[in-house]
């Protein structure tokens, strides 16, 4: 089976959810809980082991890629404000009972609250991956993104 053969049964897979019997809405629950608690872990790990091990990382006292912050209070309001709105939202279409939605729900709470803990206990969040010609950022920012 080569790539132009597989492409159409993976679009069809993946983009056409009428042919795959709708699991409960608990199950997606879980499945968004799973993904933010998964996350949530990584990250937090992660940093702990970049931290502890003396390896490169950065503070950001800012926003996003860095952006300079002038209130962190007002920055923390926002992020809890922002979650508690996406869980609303999450609240609002819990119709919608499709994988990537409720599996990218988890990634977006998981990476925010781990970011926000970082905000709270530490001068900053703790970002350690750095690209060329990039921010340097963290594994909670790649979820949320």
């Amino acid at each position: 089976l080569s790539l132009h053969d597989a492409l159409p049964i993976l679009i069809h897979f993946v983009m056409d959810q009428s042919t795959i019997e709708t699991p409960s809405p608990e199950s997606f629950s879980l499945l968004a809980i799973f993904s933010g608690i998964a996350i949530f872990t990584l990250d937090q790990i992660s940093k702990y082991v970049v931290v502890t091990r003396n390896l490169p990382f950065i503070y950001n006292d800012g926003v996003a890629f860095s952006l300079p912050l002038t209130n962190t209070f007002s920055l923390i309001v926002s992020l809890i404000l922002i979650t508690l709105l996406i869980l609303f939202g999450h609240r609002l279409y819990s119709g919608i009972h499709t994988t990537w939605f409720r599996f990218s729900l988890g990634l977006v709470v998981g990476g925010a609250i781990s970011n926000l803990i970082d905000r709270l206990a530490h001068p900053g969040v703790i970002d350690f991956i750095k690209l060329p010609y990039w921010p340097t950022f963290n594994l909670a920012d790649v979820a949320v993104s």
